[in-house]
């Protein structure tokens, strides 16, 4: 999906109004439609495939076979690649450029082998593809001297992971920029450490007191390859909130901005508890 690399409309607002306020206004502006993209692919999305679809036939101009840019899965079942100011098509156009799908079978010197039999020469090989997650650095957590396993816990708000106390593991967005979840967890984290020191607190542990059953993982119903071969590595999310992980900007920035800490949720204790990780 080609967007603009600049925000014309953005650049001319500044020269009459504060940059902060064009600015403030452009960050609403991106957010919400990045949000009704998203939302109108989960609607409609046999739909919203093929407006995709035929804008890449526009782009291409009938420089590459269609089969290359349709894939067999519909947006947003795995994440929208986006191509500012249409670059890549604009080189499958001239000619300098050309796509190739299959899978690779392996490398030969200075060649991709492919499971077609057929073989690339290259001079640079980027590896974007079979990545593998890591959860933790690949760090072991024991709490009390029991074994903890990230898979069988839920994220309290996204943020902080259950039983786990003073733990917290920040994920972004998979259907909109990623900072932009990022910074609402960042903010939501020095208020819960606010709160802790002007009470007193020592400890927060988040406690699932109502049996939330453990439903899909964080990373939500996207079926990309990294994700489909790590689940056992990432924690999950409950049945309703606050263990729901939300893709909605500006219902996460009332929970995590404005609802209050406290919430029968989140447990404290006064006094910094022996805990130790490994």
């Amino acid at each position: 999906m080609s967007v603009p690399s600049r925000d014309v409309l953005t650049e001319k607002l500044s020269r009459v109004m504060p940059a902060r306020w064009a600015f403030a206004m452009a960050r609403r502006r991106n957010t919400a439609i990045a949000s009704w993209i998203y939302q109108a692919c989960r609607r409609w999305p046999e739909s919203m495939r093929k407006f995709m679809l035929k804008k890449t036939a526009e782009h291409l101009g009938g420089s590459s076979d269609m089969r290359h840019f349709t894939p067999s899965y519909q947006p947003w079942d795995q994440r929208v690649c986006i191509v500012p100011d249409a670059d890549l098509f604009r080189a499958l156009r001239s000619g300098k450029a050309s796509v190739v799908t299959d899978r690779i079978a392996g490398f030969d010197g200075n060649r991709v082998l492919l499971e077609s039999g057929q073989a690339l020469e290259a001079d640079i090989f980027v590896s974007a593809t079979g990545l593998e997650l890591q959860a933790l650095g690949g760090m072991q957590i024991a709490v009390d001297g029991g074994s903890y396993n990230p898979h069988q816990h839920m994220l309290y708000k996204g943020v902080l992971m259950e039983d786990l106390p003073n733990f917290f593991w920040i994920l972004g967005y998979t259907n909109a920029s990623w900072t932009l979840k990022a910074d609402l967890a960042t903010a939501y984290i020095c208020r819960l450490l606010k709160h802790l020191d002007a009470h007193g607190y020592g400890v927060a542990i988040a406690r699932d007191r109502e049996g939330c059953k453990l439903a899909e993982s964080v990373m939500g119903g996207l079926s990309s390859g990294y994700i489909a071969r790590a689940p056992e590595r990432m924690p999950r999310q409950g049945s309703k909130k606050p263990w729901q992980t939300s893709s909605h900007y500006p219902t996460d920035k009332v929970m995590m901005l404005e609802e209050p800490i406290e919430d029968g949720v989140l447990g404290f204790e006064r006094r910094v508890a022996n805990r130790q990780a490994a």
